[in-house]
């Protein structure tokens, strides 16, 4: 009798996305191509020998891959191929989205017991525990619910992709009830701040614009326009802008005088930016989302200035504050949303029939004063 042909196994995907097969003859001795869904090129080539044994034995079938042992991927495995693999749609940075979600990932997941389970057996049971385990920690609410659905993204990506075929162990799983965060500046604070001999010019440009800590990190003197009074908006730090969408926001005249001050003392950077960060001896670069020098330098400046440092996002913070004055001053509330970057009235169907004009914008954002009242 001659010997039987091993089956031999290869890649159809990608090195990052493999796709294992096996090629091996049949008991007609006819070569055949079978996927094997295995996720290893190991785990394949134990499928391939089950295979080619069962031909031998003139078995009749070729087995599923649910009937071969499979060594189990805990949860923190497939978190550690997610990280390696995904690349979703809305991801505007990838290597930042990776980072961040590597730290989430390494901070309560892997520290707990959800992340050496098998994830072909995590049930709702095991989430809910987690859920609680995060709780006794004490993370905030929105932090528990953030992690969650990082954990329902995961086995989505995996099921889409066939490394899994379970139900989803997050479905039907309740968030915990959140409040929103309503820190925002007082007006008197506010006088104070930009009173300050030493007002960061993020800051300023933070509370007469309502732009996130991102799009402040990004702002080129390219995006300043002092011809025709406005900043365009294109980007959040390296990346696109959180709707991916760019926009105009005018320049408040009280702005113009600062930012014009700014400018010829403004440190050199290669890409031109308006708010660098310094990380050594007058060497500067630009600020990313995990940099938290730019937010540490912040409260130190709020400490300072006699305003409240302890806010969850200091920077956020002026984003409401900013929304805040507008509206109380007489601001259109159509305008602020253009302004923020929000979709109008929370209606993405209204927004494609309301069309705002650049300088109506100006003119409601000249209503405002951040200035205390001359004596």
């Amino acid at each position: 009798m001659g010997r039987t042909a091993l089956a031999s196994v290869y890649n159809r995907g990608t090195k990052n996305k493999p796709n294992w097969w096996i090629k091996y003859k049949d008991a007609s001795g006819v070569w055949r191509r079978k996927p094997t869904k295995q996720l290893t090129k190991d785990a394949a080539k134990r499928y391939g020998a089950e295979v080619v044994a069962r031909v031998a034995r003139n078995i009749i079938g070729i087995p599923d891959s649910d009937q071969l042992e499979q060594p189990s991927t805990t949860v923190s495995q497939l978190f550690e191929r997610f990280l390696l693999e995904y690349h979703g749609p809305k991801v505007r940075n990838l290597d930042e989205y990776r980072e961040q979600r590597r730290s989430d990932y390494q901070i309560r997941v892997r520290t707990y017991s959800i992340g050496r389970l098998d994830a072909k057996k995590v049930r709702l049971s095991d989430v809910e525990r987690w859920r609680d385990e995060l709780r006794e920690s004490g993370y905030a609410p929105k932090t528990i619910n953030e992690s969650i659905k990082y954990l329902k993204l995961v086995f989505t990506w995996a099921c889409r992709r066939e490394i899994l075929d379970v139900m989803n162990p997050c479905t039907n799983l309740v968030q915990l009830p959140t409040e929103p965060l309503q820190e925002r500046y007082s007006l008197e604070e506010v006088h104070r701040i930009l009173a300050s001999p030493h007002l960061p010019i993020g800051v300023a440009i933070a509370l007469y614009t309502g732009l996130r800590r991102g799009e402040i990190a990004g702002m080129t003197w390219t995006d300043v326009d002092f011809k025709v009074n406005r900043i365009h908006v294109k980007r959040s730090y390296a990346g696109p802008t959180k709707t991916g969408k760019p926009r105009i926001v005018p320049i408040h005249r009280e702005l113009r005088d600062l930012l014009e001050r700014w400018r010829p003392s403004c440190p050199t950077t290669d890409l031109d930016l308006v708010c660098p960060i310094e990380i050594g001896d007058r060497v500067y670069r630009a600020a990313t989302q995990q940099d938290e020098q730019m937010v540490d330098a912040l409260r130190q400046f709020l400490r300072q200035s006699g305003c409240s440092s302890a806010f969850i996002r200091p920077w956020h913070a002026f984003r409401h504050t900013f929304a805040t004055q507008f509206l109380e001053q007489g601001g259109a509330q159509a305008a602020l949303e253009r302004i923020l970057g929000h979709t109008t009235s929370g209606s993405q169907v209204t927004a494609l029939y309301v069309h705002v004009d650049f300088s109506f914008l100006a003119r409601e954002l000249d209503r405002i004063t951040l200035l205390p009242p001359r004596q």
